[in-house]
């Protein structure tokens, strides 16, 4: 299974956007104002900035976003997010890379 690199725009772009959800949840007190929002802060977990129906709120905005902007289909519900050794879902970082990779962006 091939997957090619996403470009560092394409990442950009989709991380500026999960930083964006972020700080809209944060306005509705969904997320502590004290949070540093960061590319490694823990999104799943113990330590968790968020709770898991805000989690899914990000990934159905996540997955609108690539389709509006790419015309990609980002299936974040898939056997290979839900089994993945290392979740995807840990850290906006890495939520960027595999939403890019996983809609061949």
């Amino acid at each position: 299974d091939e997957r090619k690199m996403p470009s560092q725009s394409v990442l950009d772009r989709i991380w500026q956007f999960i930083l964006d959800t972020l700080e809209s949840l944060r306005e509705r007190g969904e997320i502590s104002m004290e949070v540093r929002i960061e590319k490694d802060v823990p999104l799943i977990g113990d330590d968790a900035i968020i709770d898991s129906r805000s989690l899914v709120e990000l990934l159905l905005a996540l997955e609108e976003f690539i389709d509006e902007e790419y015309g990609a289909a980002f299936d974040w519900s898939s056997d290979r997010a839900m089994s993945a050794k290392n979740s995807p879902f840990q850290t906006p970082c890495a939520l960027a890379d595999f939403a890019a990779q996983e809609a061949g962006l």
